[in-house]
C-alpha cells in the first residue's frame, strides 16, 4: 500500500510546496504492541520504505528519499525512546 500525501502550498513564491499528513501504516504496524527497542526500530526501518513511494525530481532519486524516511525514523524513535527512560 502506497501513501498518497497531501500537497501544501509554499508559504513564499518559489519554494517547495511540503508533503504533509504522511502515514507509514506499515512501520506503524510492526511497531503496535512492541515494545520500543533496537529490535523493534529496526523493523520499523526496514518496512518504512514499503510505505513510501517519493517522486523522481532533478534533485534526490526515491531511493535516497527512502533512505532518508529510514534514517529519520531511526533518529525519532531513537529520541523516544530516550525521553521514555
Amino acid at each position: 500500500m502506497t501513501a498518497a500525501p497531501e500537497r501544501e502550498r509554499p508559504e513564499r513564491p518559489g519554494e517547495p510546496a511540503l508533503v504533509g499528513k504522511l502515514r507509514a501504516r506499515q512501520a506503524e504496524q510492526s511497531l503496535i504492541g512492541k515494545r520500543l527497542d533496537a529490535a523493534a526500530v529496526a523493523a520499523a526501518q526496514t518496512v518504512v520504505g514499503d510505505d513510501l513511494d517519493p517522486p523522481e525530481d532533478e534533485h534526490v532519486p526515491p531511493a535516497m528519499k527512502r533512505h532518508l524516511a529510514r534514517v529519520l525514523l531511526g533518529r525519532l524513535l531513537g529520541e523516544i525512546m530516550r525521553q521514555e527512560q
